[in-house]
């Protein structure tokens, strides 16, 4: 019994380091493996961040559009208000010419009849003379007394 090695010791070494050879080859097979299915992924997230970045670019360009008309259309309700503005403001500048120069000409009537109603006021309760009662109605015949 010496202390060299036996066959067995040989054979068990040799199959031991031939599955390690093995299960590293394996290794690297799977290591492969799974950089393809990770540059597989990484190529769909990448397919998948394109979609999106288009969608919502359409989407930004559509709510730009939409933006753009309520922008106008808010220009358009101001415009409307302020040209109503300006037109009651005229109207009712009108309708207060209106008005004063209704007073004006009202006054100006009263201050020249006045004096010509009072006058004449006057002439009538001069003239006016009472007027003799109407005469009284007759009286009503009394019935006739019937005998039977």
């Amino acid at each position: 019994m010496g202390g060299g090695h036996t066959q067995g010791g040989h054979d068990f070494t040799l199959q031991a380091v031939m599955d390690l050879k093995q299960s590293v080859g394996e290794l690297k097979e799977a290591g492969r493996n799974n950089q393809a299915t990770l540059t597989a992924i990484e190529q769909r997230i990448g397919k998948i961040g394109d979609r999106v970045d288009e969608s919502l670019g359409k989407l930004e360009s559509r709510l730009e559009g939409r933006l753009k008309g309520l922008e106008d259309q808010a220009q358009q309700v101001k415009i409307t208000i302020h040209s109503t503005k300006a037109v009651l403001y005229v109207i009712g500048a009108i309708a207060l010419a209106v008005l004063g120069g209704l007073g004006w000409l009202g006054k100006e009537v009263w201050d020249v009849t006045k004096p010509l109603i009072l006058e004449k006021l006057r002439d009538n309760g001069n003239q006016v003379q009472a007027a003799p009662a109407p005469p009284a109605p007759p009286p009503a015949a009394a019935p006739a007394n019937r005998r039977p």
